[in-house]
């Protein structure tokens, strides 16, 4: 039972989010840099690593790894949701990617930290341990739609698949 149980944590582990590749291009049209681009292309960047840094999780078979794994997970999100909000985003879809994107990315990090928390807490006692395997947060929120249009699709993608 635990075993099924522990398939489910992976859900932390949205912030392997990474985009698709951006259009090719340097400049917007006028010859000034092209923000959008940039910015995805960074995006991109960070979601890659965390991506990659994900996909190196093996999901724990044993009440005794659960805990690791869970602090593993929650540095991985807080550390691809701090490197994304350091981004620039481009004053014309700041907002935008605050309301839609960012801010609840942040909000699922804060719950992630409280759940790793509850994990230690829990140590490897698995009558404690159980309740939380349904409790792994979820990432309620994020605009899956909105990050495919912006050109952040495999960061959809992860996610996506990690819900």
């Amino acid at each position: 039972m635990i075993r099924a149980a522990l398939l489910l944590l992976p859900v932390l582990l949205l912030a392997g989010c990474g985009g698709a590749d951006p259009a090719p291009a340097d400049a917007a049209p006028g010859g000034g840099p092209d923000l959008k681009a940039a910015y995805v292309a960074q995006a991109t960047e960070v979601c890659r690593a965390a991506k990659t840094e994900a996909d190196a999780l093996v999901t724990p078979t044993t009440a005794e790894g659960f805990p690791p794994f869970v602090k593993r997970s929650v540095a991985l999100v807080t550390k691809a949701q701090a490197a994304l909000s350091a981004l620039a985003p481009p004053p014309a879809d700041q907002a935008q990617l605050r309301r839609k994107v960012l801010d609840p990315f942040a909000e699922l990090a804060g719950r992630a930290a409280a759940y790793g928390a509850q994990v230690e807490a829990a140590g490897t006692d698995q009558a404690k341990l159980l309740p939380l395997l349904t409790q792994a947060p979820k990432a309620d929120g994020i605009d899956l739609v909105f990050l495919r249009q912006y050109g952040l699709g495999v960061c959809a993608d992860v996610v996506e698949a990690r819900a």
